[in-house]
């Protein structure tokens, strides 16, 4: 059964933070609404941002809300601009949203632009509904992303993002479950293809769960496309 095109996504984008300006850019002048940008840090190794041209590890995470028809050309877009199928470029991934609210919704919907968006649409009815990735989401205290990381990359995992933050409101899950969260926390985001996603999964649960140190919560949610992870 086809998704209803104008049902809206998130689109994440994850590049060198010097590409950043590039991706508002091009996301405006696609209209887009809503844009957020986050700063992190890469957690692939010396040797692999070395073989892939990167000088650093600063990476710029743009996230924003799209409808689905206009998913497919903005994809295509960013992957020319910024020459996402380079080795190292970055990647950009859609992930579904199961709810937003009605007034949130409108305002998308009228202020992309209509020119075109039949054709867009009827493509993206055609589009794979679900991707042969996911994208994982591990929340960790501080100090922990390394370790985690190299949980993630023995199971399979190939790199990921750092970004950091502060927890707020968990006071009642804290009493629940026993435990003392502290309040600066990491969060990982990786990208993986859905085969490797279970052990990834359960390694980072089993060595960096609620009841160990690190006090991780972990999840996945499906990506439905992405650009940059393709095999060279």
């Amino acid at each position: 059964m086809a998704e209803n095109p104008a049902r809206p996504l998130v689109l994440l984008v994850i590049t060198d933070a010097e590409a950043a300006p590039a991706v508002s850019r091009l996301l405006q002048g696609g209209h887009v609404p809503f844009q957020y940008q986050f700063r992190g840090q890469g957690t692939a190794s010396s040797e692999i941002l070395s073989l892939c041209g990167l000088g650093e590890t600063t990476k710029a995470l743009s996230l924003s809300l799209i409808p689905r028809w206009a998913a497919r050309g903005l994809l295509k877009a960013l992957g020319r601009e910024l020459q996402l199928k380079r080795r190292g470029a970055g990647i950009a991934v859609t992930v579904p949203v199961s709810g937003l609210p009605g007034g949130v919704l409108r305002l998308l919907e009228g202020q992309m632009p209509v020119i075109g968006a039949e054709k867009e649409k009827k493509e993206g009815q055609t589009m794979t509904e679900q991707s042969e990735y996911a994208m994982i989401l591990a929340a960790v205290n501080q100090g922990f992303s390394d370790e985690v990381m190299d949980t993630a990359k023995a199971a399979g995992a190939t790199g990921g993002t750092i970004l950091r933050g502060r927890r707020r409101g968990m006071e009642d899950a804290v009493r629940f479950w026993g435990v003392s969260l502290q309040e600066e926390q990491e969060l990982l985001v990786i990208v993986t293809t859905r085969e490797k996603k279970r052990e990834i999964l359960t390694a980072l649960h089993r060595n960096h769960g609620p009841k160990t140190p690190a006090q991780g919560i972990v999840l996945s949610v499906p990506v439905e496309s992405a650009v940059g992870l393709e095999e060279p």
